[in-house]
């Protein structure tokens, strides 16, 4: 399976609502993404299987051209997929004043553990970084542990709680990343260390 990472449009919001049912409890509605979209400084990116690719059992080439080694859902899986216009994952975030708020990151359950939320993820930290945003922020339902060892992964730590935060009254982790000065900006885009 092959797929790329573009920014998302309008057009896209019937399909992010299917997805949001499929990964949430309680998922977005169709209203609330079309606020989102009127918002200039809310930007979406989703991950969209390429249906131009003939062997599925080559790896991945990622938005960067980096290879990350993906297995293969079964075909049935990528016919459902593709039927819906092939999106299988989704980022949104919202840009202000040197901060970013991470406000969504999924992924169709058939098509987790191939790196594509961590694709999306990075992506939009490269991006922000090279805006100059220097602090990201997102919440986590409480006792979603891949998403916490996601974000842990990406240098995000754990700051705080804010209970009932969904609507079934789940509390959620509020969890922040901050480059502190720029020798943690230039170690980060070298890889010769942690991400901060």
């Amino acid at each position: 399976m092959s797929y790329y990472i573009r920014e998302c449009n309008i057009g896209d919001i019937p399909k992010l609502v299917k997805l949001e049912k499929l990964c949430f409890p309680d998922p977005w509605t169709e209203e609330m993404f079309r606020t989102e979209f009127d918002n200039p400084l809310v930007t979406y990116y989703v991950a969209e299987i390429d249906e131009d690719s003939q062997d599925e059992s080559k790896n991945t080439e990622s938005y960067n051209g980096d290879k990350s080694d993906v297995s293969n859902p079964d075909s049935s899986t990528d016919m459902i997929a593709a039927k819906d216009g092939g999106i299988i994952g989704y980022i949104g975030f919202l840009t202000v004043a040197g901060e970013c708020q991470i406000n969504n990151v999924a992924v169709h359950p058939d098509y987790r553990k191939q790196e594509i939320a961590s694709e999306l993820l990075e992506l939009v930290i490269n991006e922000t970084e090279d805006q100059g945003v220097t602090f990201w922020t997102l919440e986590v339902r409480v006792g979603n542990v891949a998403a916490l060892k996601l974000y842990e992964r990406f240098g995000f730590k754990q700051v705080g709680l804010r209970p009932y935060y969904y609507e079934d009254g789940a509390g959620a982790v509020l969890m922040t990343k901050e480059l502190s000065n720029e020798i943690d900006r230039v170690e980060n885009r070298e890889g010769e260390s942690e991400l901060i």
